[in-house]
């Protein structure tokens, strides 16, 4: 309970002014007028004791108001659509009354929060991407750092999203019915760094999820919506915002016509039927043709694409949607072991994974190999960069899949080799193996290069449930526990050839992690083999 004080008592005077003003339709400059006071009041009682605030539920409570006023205006700007100038004028006030305080508001407090908890490691993230003062002396011991931690970081992921949401609001409002571009990069930065201070929570994946759907983006929306399904702490919305979306999509792959799609919008389109597919037996057949066809241009885009933004974006979202598409079955709804198609359909997605898996090694071992001479050929030269000489570009964004793929076999490791393993799931076990003795008989692992700092994908799978696992924690923090700095936000990166080589070093070390279980994958000299 927060202690009473002149501030608390002005706020729940405040908040009940602005409800009864709403509920009497008064003007909205008015009412925005008295939610400006309650912000003045609000942030001082929630300055005056964070945790006790927020045990209050003052930071919803305080939303919930922004929010009303939020749809008031809304409602308003759609009664004047039609007429341009009223539009521009109401939408003027909604700017300067109400959406630019609230984020001056959201954006104070996280600065408030910096203060006063400064030692939390995720504020350095917080302070290059807003912008803040560095030159702050902490207000808090270690010891209420400790006691505190998640509650401040769940809150503080909480005030970020609303940031985000209030971006989203002006963009959707700025122009009207108008089919002009919005500009959504503030919206998506906010959400993903509010998924990076705190990744076990949903709410933030399911905002980029719809954002992403109302953009036409159809593959992102379905990524982030699984990933918010998959998060530690999720809801129901979540899940009905997924089923949503494949429902919405299936209809409209089907109603494309062939002409206006290029050959990644084919294999992206197939994966999205594949997803919004009813495996049950009837279809089952159309199921492994749709699967035989993505697999296939998958393979055929692999092979022939150079392009950096397919790797690093569409196909690491396909990849990584299915992980989740099949987690998602398998852990994160224990309930589907009961339904028949639901089982059949983890089936269909954990072969999809495991053939996945067998394109990336192959095509990654076939650029390797068909690259200059090893390193080991090469006597002498302790330089990275020679080292880094079989590495292509095409082998370098290769990796960055084979990296992902490594993980996930290294993740599901015990669980696959504790019952027989069929075809599909050999073949993709031998193209490892071989893709890892490659690496091993053309780089020396223990001279290989590791990185302080997140990778690229790393950064992107930072909080993905399909991936969490202690033996893969490395990829994300350092030896001592901390989070490693974000890629995006690390001022000092090796080369895209060195990256290239911790790429390969990791892989190395999910493999030998593996052969020391002592299980399906061994190891004689710098040859692995998989048995099963």
């Amino acid at each position: 309970m927060i202690p009473r004080d002149p501030a608390q008592t002005d706020m729940e005077e405040r908040d009940q002014t602005f409800h009864r003003l709403m509920d009497e339709n008064n003007p909205l400059k008015t009412c925005a007028a008295v939610l400006a006071e309650y912000r003045v009041a609000a942030k001082a009682t929630i300055c005056r004791d964070f945790i006790a605030a927020v045990d209050a539920g003052l930071l919803p409570g305080t939303w919930r108001l922004d929010i009303k006023l939020n749809n008031k205006y809304r409602a308003a700007l759609n009664a004047v659509q039609n007429r341009a100038i009223e539009y521009q004028n109401v939408f003027a006030e909604y700017q300067k009354l109400f959406n630019k305080p609230s984020q001056l508001f959201y954006r104070s407090l996280v600065y408030e929060l910096r203060r006063a908890y400064e030692g939390l490691p995720e504020f350095h993230v917080i302070i290059k991407t807003l912008g803040l003062q560095s030159e702050i002396t902490p207000a808090c011991n270690g010891d209420f750092i400790a006691r505190d931690r998640d509650k401040v970081i769940l809150n503080c992921s909480y005030i970020l999203s609303c940031l985000g949401d209030l971006c989203r609001w002006r963009e959707e409002l700025a122009h009207g019915t108008a089919s002009l571009p919005r500009d959504w990069r503030s919206v998506v930065a906010y959400y993903k760094l509010a998924g990076f201070v705190y990744p076990r929570s949903g709410r933030y994946n399911h905002q980029l999820g719809a954002l992403m759907s109302k953009t036409g983006d159809s593959l992102s929306a379905i990524y982030y919506f699984y990933r918010a399904v998959t998060a530690a702490t999720t809801d129901n919305e979540c899940e009905k915002s997924l089923r949503r979306e494949l429902h919405t999509v299936g209809k409209a792959v089907f109603a494309k016509s062939s002409s206006e799609r290029s050959r990644e919008d084919i294999l992206v389109d197939t994966f999205l039927i594949l997803q919004s597919h009813d495996f049950d037996k009837e279809t089952i057949q159309y199921s492994r043709e749709l699967e035989e066809a993505f697999l296939d241009d998958m393979g055929s885009a692999l092979q022939h694409s150079t392009c950096e933004a397919f790797c690093k974006s569409v196909a690491l979202k396909l990849v990584l949607t299915n992980f989740a598409a099949e987690y998602r079955l398998t852990v994160s709804k224990p309930d589907a072991v009961e339904n028949p198609h639901q089982v059949q359909q983890s089936f269909v997605y954990r072969r999809i994974n495991l053939r996945t898996c067998l394109v990336v090694f192959n095509e990654s071992k076939k650029e390797i190999r068909t690259a200059s001479p090893s390193y080991r050929e090469q006597p002498g030269s302790n330089d990275l960069y020679v080292m880094a000489k079989p590495i292509t570009p095409r082998a370098r964004l290769l990796l960055s899949l084979a990296r992902v793929c490594s993980a996930w076999l290294l993740r599901n490791y015990s669980e696959t080799q504790d019952r027989p393993a069929d075809t599909h799931e050999k073949s993709a076990w031998r193209a490892y193996a071989t893709l890892l003795s490659v690496f091993a008989s053309r780089f020396p692992a223990n001279e290989l290069p590791t990185a302080d700092y997140m990778l690229e994908e790393d950064e992107e799978t930072f909080g993905f449930a399909p991936l969490r696992n202690e033996k893969l924690i490395r990829r994300w923090e350092t030896r001592s526990g901390l989070r490693k700095t974000s890629y995006s936000l690390q001022d000092s990166r090796h080369s895209e050839e060195v990256e290239a080589l911790v790429r390969v070093r990791d892989i190395l070390t999910d493999g030998l992690m593996m052969v020391s279980e002592g299980k399906g994958l061994k190891l004689k000299g710098t040859v692995f083999a998989y048995e099963s």
